[in-house]
Parts: structure tokens; sequence; C-alpha cells
């Protein structure tokens, strides 16, 4: 595996499950994962280390026993430096680190790492629970490739017989991601503007009642229904126009000041903003229609007897 193009680590695992682990032979231990690794595994793991050093090529070739401690088990067993003994299955092992965060496989914050020779040591010939498996870092965009060509090359004989499970494609993931977030933002959008519809739709039925005297005035004096329809229409879509410029104007200035205090390139789309100012005048438009039709109803001489 590591003389692949895109491998920059490869190394194998043990994953032996809960085993007991205590401070002294004999003593109440603390049930937790144990998990052998070689050092190119430690490698493509890469905890971040507290105290101490990771185990290198030397204590793997002789079955050094030596362990890292992840802070969570440090701290339940209460040991706070390296070169202390711990001890599993009544054998001892020095704490060689310790640490407290990893930068792949995240189960490894809640096990103890030791020397995969080592680890071989502790496998009981009918313990089933002990699963084998190789862990690879590679280079960015290398992952789907590499996938294809590591059970390849690790068994050649039966590649099928190995499950290899790859990251997803980061450019794909990526349009997912953009996709999904443009789908949230749409529906978002529709669900303002329809809010945004009723309100003005509201507003204009209840300008009606407070102006009916207003509009029983103008009809007396020569305008035609048509006159007022108009009139209220151009309210309405002004209204949601208005809306939708002001709403576009905040969105870019928010977006620009976003992007300059993160020292980004602002890209903004003017476009999208004139079609969602256009959008709002239509949602206004359309939210005036029927109280614009209920005013051209009103009657002149029963709105001028208000």
């Amino acid at each position: 595996m590591r003389q692949l193009n895109g491998v920059e680590a490869a190394g194998h695992r043990l994953v032996l499950g809960e085993r007991l682990i205590a401070r002294a032979p004999g003593a109440v231990g603390i049930a937790t994962n144990m998990i052998g690794a070689d050092p190119q595994a430690v490698a493509v793991v890469t905890p971040r280390l507290l105290a101490g050093r990771h185990f290198d090529e030397f204590h793997q070739r002789h079955s050094v026993p030596v362990v890292s401690l992840p802070i969570s088990v440090a701290d339940r067993l209460h040991i706070g430096r390296i070169g202390v003994a711990v001890y599993i299955a009544d054998r001892a092992f020095t704490v060689i680190g310790i640490f407290d965060d990893v930068e792949r496989r995240p189960e490894t914050l809640l096990s103890v790492l030791m020397p995969a020779s080592v680890a071989e040591s502790l496998v009981d010939r009918q313990d089933v629970n002990v699963d084998r498996d190789v862990v690879i870092a590679t280079a960015p965009g290398a992952a789907q490739l590499i996938g294809t060509q590591a059970a390849l090359a690790l068994w050649p004989q039966a590649p099928f017989s190995l499950q290899v499970v790859a990251p997803p494609d980061p450019q794909m993931l990526r349009r997912e991601v953009e996709a999904s977030v443009s789908r949230s933002g749409l529906i978002i959008s529709v669900v303002a503007l329809a809010i945004g519809a009723l309100t003005i739709g509201n507003s204009a039925a209840a300008a009606i009642t407070a102006r009916t005297a207003e509009i029983g005035l103008r009809r007396s004096v020569g305008a035609r229904p048509r006159h007022i329809l108009a009139q209220l229409l151009a309210e309405t879509t002004a209204l949601g126009g208005f809306g939708g410029v002001v709403g576009a104007v905040v969105g870019v200035v928010i977006t620009i000041g976003v992007f300059l205090g993160n020292s980004w390139q602002p890209v903004i789309d003017l476009q999208a903003a004139f079609a969602a100012s256009a959008v709002s005048a239509a949602a206004g438009l359309l939210a005036g229609f029927w109280p614009a039709v209920r005013a051209m109803q009103v009657q002149p001489v029963s709105a001028l007897q208000r």
C-alpha cells in the first residue's frame, strides 16, 4: 500500500475490543478498548500528544510493552505523567504517551494504543472479537482512486473478500452540500415571500375599509372601477418591490461585510438581487389583486354616507 502513488501513510491495526486495565496487578480495573497499531497506522491516526511520545519501529520490532493512553482513560486511572506502569491481563505496560485528540479514526479517543506486535500476544485463539484492518492516509483527492486499488494491493489472491471503505469524493460532497444549502435557502425564501405577500394582502384589505370614503369620493368625481383597481395594484406592487429592494440591498451589504471580515473574495450575483426584487414586486401585485377587486365594488353613494 505504501508504494501506491497518492498514499502518504498506511499501517495495520488490531482492534481487540474491551479489556481490563488497572494500576496494579490484581486491582480493580476499568474496561476500555484496546487497539494494536504499527507506527505507520499511528501516523495515519495522528494522536495529539499531551505528554510523552509515540511508540516507534523499535517498540514494534521488539514487542516492547508500552501503551499510549487517551486522556479520558488516563484521568480515570489518575495518571498525569508518563513512565508509570499499568497492567493489562496482569502484565505490566509502561505509559509512553498521553493524547487528547486525533486527526482520523475518532474511536481511538476511547482506546488504549499499543504496538501491534504486543497486541498479538494478547489475542487468544478462541477470541472472535478481534478485528484487523488497514488504515490509509492519502493525498488530497486520491482517496477514491486508492479505494479502488487497496484490496488488490493488499490481497491480490482474493481482493473481493476485503471490504474497502473510502471517504466520499470531496468535490462531490461539496456539490451535495452546496445543493442542500441552496434548497434550504430557497425554501426559506419562498416561506418568507409567502408571509410577506399575506401581510401585504391583509394590509391592503384593511386599508379598503379605512379608505372607503376616499374611494367613494373618487368614484363620485368620475373615477372608474379600473382606475381604483390600477391605483391599489400600483400601491401593493410598489410596496412589494420596495421591500424586495431593501432586502436585496441588506443581503448584499451583509454578504460583502462577512466576506471582507474573513478576508475572502466577495462574489455577488447582481442578477439574482434584481430577480429577487422583481419577484417581490410580483408577489405584492398578486397579494393586492383581491383587495383591489373588492375596492372596485364600492358604491359611491353608500361610501359617502359613511
